[in-house]
């Protein structure tokens, strides 16, 4: 399955890549030769496994929280470059504050 440039720019601008012409042309190929692969794999007969074929169901073993009580606060709060009351400050990630 051949991919072509303007479906690599496509996914470009998706991902938010800067490519330049070499490299439309190196990822059009490389990405056809992967699609071309998975396409070969669609054809390998391979038996039927049932559904209830599975790993023991085990209940994962946690460790139980605990708290150190804050003692190392003071000193992040002294190496934080920005800071608000008893908080780190941080750059908003998911918009403005």
């Amino acid at each position: 399955m051949a991919i072509t440039l303007e479906e690599v720019r496509k996914v470009a601008v998706l991902a938010r890549l800067k490519l330049t012409p070499e490299e439309e042309q190196k990822y059009a190929a490389e990405l056809s030769s992967i699609l071309d692969y998975v396409d070969q794999l669609k054809q390998v007969s391979a038996p039927t496994v049932g559904a209830n074929l599975t790993v023991a169901h085990k209940q994962e073993e946690l460790r139980p929280d605990e708290t150190d009580g804050g003692r190392f606060q003071g000193e992040i709060l002294k190496l934080a470059p920005t800071k608000k009351g008893d908080y780190l400050s941080v750059p908003a990630v998911f918009g403005e504050e």
